[in-house]
């Protein structure tokens, strides 16, 4: 008996923690909107993010213990883009390159995002 019940506490434990970290999520894409092109796909747990100077679209998978990782990156077609699957390999090879922030933090995350996505196209 005493298993059920601590198996009891640790799912209720587990809620609580999701909930609380959807809570703060949420209050931060509400504050974030205001400053970013952001938009959030609840289903897939994905933020993207239409990085300001780069014309990219860039993915970020929210974990729901609230860790973020970059995901994807895409190339949002302009004119003198001649073959966009060469762009799109080229952003998928850069994943690699991108150092993640060690906090957990959203704005951090965002900021080093758009200022990752700006180096790509600066260099090429």
């Amino acid at each position: 008996m005493a298993t059920f019940s601590a198996a009891g506490a640790v799912l209720v434990s587990y809620l609580q923690s999701r909930l609380l970290v959807d809570a703060c999520l949420n209050a931060d894409l509400t504050r974030l909107r205001r400053q970013y092109p952001i938009d959030w796909d609840p289903a897939k747990r994905h933020l993207h993010l239409l990085t300001g100077r780069a014309n990219i679209l860039a993915t970020l998978s929210v974990s729901t213990s609230g860790a973020f990782r970059l995901v994807g990156l895409q190339h949002k077609a302009t004119d003198d883009v001649i073959d966009p699957e060469d762009v799109a390999d080229a952003f998928h090879y850069r994943l690699e390159d991108f150092t993640a922030p060690l906090s957990r933090s959203l704005d951090e995350w965002i900021l080093e995002v758009n200022d990752f996505c700006t180096g790509i196209t600066e260099t090429g």
